[in-house]
């Protein structure tokens, strides 16, 4: 028979979890993670995602940016800003 999951109870047993490690971390190599997202124009949805990654990354001692670019950004634009990022020490992921 399955086992009933408790998903918040799970995720904020990880969420803890991965706290703690990324804080070790830290203190080990004095590197504080930080996540870059890219927002091209204004869709409602992937703002929400985009908010809901950036308070996760609160919660957790991870630094985020947000790059907001307007709907008529070129492909080339978007690959040059993804460039820059990578290229960007400061930013992990």
């Amino acid at each position: 028979m399955g086992k009933l999951l408790n998903g918040k109870t799970l995720a904020e047993q990880l969420n803890s979890e991965l706290k703690n490690k990324i804080n070790l971390d830290y203190q080990r190599t004095g590197i504080k993670p930080k996540l870059a997202a890219i927002l091209v124009g204004d869709d409602p949805a992937s703002k929400l995602y985009i908010n809901i990654k950036k308070k996760t990354c609160a919660k957790l001692g991870i630094d985020s940016m947000l790059v907001n670019l307007s709907s008529e950004v070129t492909n080339e634009e978007i690959f040059s800003k993804i460039n820059y990022l990578n290229n960007d020490k400061t930013v992990h992921g």
